[in-house]
């Protein structure tokens, strides 16, 4: 069995990982940041996008919710609003990235099939339909009731196998 000591040393580790679990997540300031300044950080880009998609204060807005909030639920949203941002300048490669990191973070959010759909449909405008049938598959395969899984099956019907 174990020896005393050892067993000594197993309960610490467990105790600091417990620890390190509860901990609050803190903000720069070093205090938990507050869902109301969470809610006024993405409500002003998310104004500052709606008066002008091509903003760069909604562009800021988005990337500095993201940095500061980055486990609230509109992070997400903030990554897709971003990447809508970047396409408007142009910027595919960078879209391109902001929409992968919505499944690969934050998997069981209601924004990855518009995510996957979104990488798709950006992959066939550039000419790449190998990729863009790889996100619409994994799109109809893994979210068959989402609301755009059947835009994605007719775009995997227009490229063909």
């Amino acid at each position: 069995g174990l020896n005393s000591q050892r067993l000594a040393e197993l309960r610490t580790d467990i105790q600091t990982s417990r620890e390190t679990i509860e901990t609050p997540r803190v903000g720069m300031g070093g205090t938990p940041p507050s869902s109301q300044q969470a809610d006024e950080d993405f409500n002003a880009a998310q104004s500052a996008y709606d008066r002008d998609p091509a903003s760069a204060a909604a562009r800021r807005g988005f990337e500095q919710f993201i940095r500061q909030y980055p486990d609230d639920a509109r992070a997400p949203d903030a990554h897709y609003q971003l990447a809508n941002i970047l396409l408007e300048a142009e910027s595919s490669d960078s879209a391109l990235g902001q929409l992968s990191l919505i499944p690969q973070r934050y998997p069981t959010s209601p924004r990855v099939p518009e995510a996957l759909y979104r990488m798709g449909t950006i992959e066939l405008d550039r000419g790449n339909p190998d990729a863009a049938r790889e996100h619409l598959q994994r799109l109809v395969t893994n979210y068959p009731d989402s609301d755009v899984t059947q835009l994605a099956r007719e775009r995997l019907a227009e490229i063909g196998n």
